[in-house]
């Protein structure tokens, strides 16, 4: 008897064939389905706790500093870092020199590049050279001296030397509140590669006064005409006078450092614990006619150090203290709300950014 084939079941329990390529949606991946299994999007990352985020910004604040420092002190220990010379160079006549004093008698103050008479902490009264003597005078003793001399003494190209204009500054040793802040200026650095102080005034025209260098740890106080090179880091102040007036001509100029090398190992004098002076002559009068491409310079005396890590100390207290000083002129006065608001707006996006990214 043939057999007869069953009938198809109409059980709704009967097992069905599995389509391919689909799984069950609640079914637990194993083996090959895991990479299938892979959430579509990543996890988002836990936001950083208030806990958290102050240490990350302690952290920062810390650490970057001390880095920065240890950098620092690395590039100062550097050989051709390790002593700053102060370079003497007769560079005015002494006609020129009267001449310059003169055309500020009655000449308004008109220096903007370099007005700090609206900070108390480096107070003086400054003219610029190219509004009180002309621009072709200032240009001349720019182009044709200063930038040869700076050129020649630290060892960079004349083209790569930015100076814009000198500028003339009064001290005045008289009593009153007119000449308040006016007597020196305290121990500071300059925001310069390279510095030049020009002394305008024959040092018997005054009392006290003079250039202190903190490396050199002596005053040096120039003949009438002569001026004194340094790299800006070298910590240095303005004596204060008692008597008289002084005046003094000062420019601040950047050299720009093509080489990365250069760029990275050049400290202008910053954490250079030694000092030297040179003393350089012409083989002419100083003045016009004078050539400043050729200078003969001579080292007075052996270098005089400090104890580099008194002096690594001293510094960074000294940078502390100048830093909250700047902070506390700053959230004074008429700008103060400004000031703060400019901070809580800058700490605000900072701390936005860390939770939005950490």
């Amino acid at each position: 008897m043939a057999r007869q084939k069953a009938p198809p079941s109409t059980d709704s329990t009967a097992a069905k064939p599995k389509p391919k390529g689909k799984k069950k949606s609640g079914a637990a991946p194993t083996g090959s389905d895991k990479k299938a299994a892979a959430p579509r999007y990543p996890a988002q990352p836990q936001a950083l706790s208030t806990g958290s985020l102050a240490l990350l910004t302690l952290a920062c604040a810390v650490g970057l500093p001390a880095s920065k420092v240890a950098w620092k002190t690395f590039i100062a220990s550097l050989p051709e870092n390790r002593v700053a010379k102060v370079h003497t160079v007769p560079l005015l006549s002494r006609e020129e020199c009267e001449n310059i004093i003169d055309s500020t008698n009655g000449a308004e103050k008109v220096s903007d590049s370099w007005d700090l008479a609206h900070d108390p902490y480096l107070q003086t009264r400054d003219w610029a050279l190219s509004a009180v003597a002309g621009k072709d005078y200032a240009s001349e003793i720019i182009e044709s001296r200063v930038k040869p001399v700076m050129s020649r003494l630290f060892r960079v190209d004349v083209a790569d030397i930015t100076l814009d204009d000198l500028h003339i500054v009064e001290y005045s040793g008289d009593e009153g509140q007119e000449s308040k802040g006016r007597q020196g200026v305290p121990v500071h650095q300059d925001q310069s590669s390279i510095s030049v102080n020009i002394a305008l005034s024959p040092p018997e025209s005054f009392q006290g006064g003079g250039t202190y260098f903190r490396n050199l740890d002596a005053t040096l106080t120039p003949p009438q005409g002569s001026a004194l090179f340094h790299s800006g880091g070298v910590y240095h102040q303005g004596n204060n006078i008692t008597s008289g007036k002084r005046y003094v001509m000062v420019g601040f100029a950047r050299v720009q450092l093509h080489s990365l090398e250069k760029w990275a190992t050049q400290n202008w004098g910053d954490l250079s614990f030694c000092g030297q002076v040179s003393e350089c002559d012409l083989a002419e009068p100083a003045g016009p006619q004078a050539d400043y491409n050729e200078l003969s310079c001579a080292t007075l005396g052996s270098e005089t150090c400090r104890d580099f890590w008194t002096e690594l100390v001293w510094t960074q207290k000294r940078s502390a203290s100048d830093t909250i000083g700047q902070i506390s002129r700053a959230t004074s006065g008429d700008g103060a709300s400004t000031n703060l608001l400019g901070f809580l707006v800058t700490w605000g996006v900072l701390m936005s950014t860390l939770y939005k990214f950490y």
